[in-house]
């Protein structure tokens, strides 16, 4: 079985929904097998939505590292900006296009990139949670 920041073809599906509240807001994410933390909202991404400080955020927000669009679209339903969201794995993107919709979330951008390599343009914000468990290997080779 492949990583959550891979991409496994072949992998079956079995799509959850959660409902959760986030920053104030309700927020349901439609999550699958192949996806990071598939069954309920990690610690570390409610620690840094908890902690970031919603003063600075910017206009224009990037999450890298998006998966199925927890923080950038908390973000996004908190300060109604634009949100621009990456991942490499396309079962996440394709969840985050999903739940984007779901949110009523329209001022966000959904693209497939490896870190910045699909990126262009200039942000405020940048926010990442980033794979820690695929190991120091992997995280700081980008």
């Amino acid at each position: 079985m492949g990583q959550y920041f891979t991409n496994d073809e072949d992998l079956k599906s079995c799509i959850k929904k959660l409902d959760c509240f986030l920053l104030g807001n309700k927020l349901s994410f439609y999550t699958d097998n192949g996806v990071f933390s598939k069954n309920g909202i990690d610690f570390g991404s409610r620690l840094l939505l908890e902690t970031i400080s919603k003063e600075d955020l910017g206009s224009d927000i990037l999450d890298v590292g998006c998966d199925y669009g927890v923080i950038g679209l908390s973000l996004c339903k908190l300060k109604q900006c634009n949100v621009t969201m990456c991942d490499v794995n396309r079962r996440a993107l394709h969840l985050a296009e999903r739940n984007a919709r779901e949110n009523k979330c329209s001022f966000v951008k959904i693209i497939e990139s490896n870190c910045y390599s699909n990126i262009d343009g200039k942000f405020t914000t940048i926010v990442t949670n980033p794979p820690i468990r695929a190991g120091k290997k992997i995280v700081m080779k980008y």
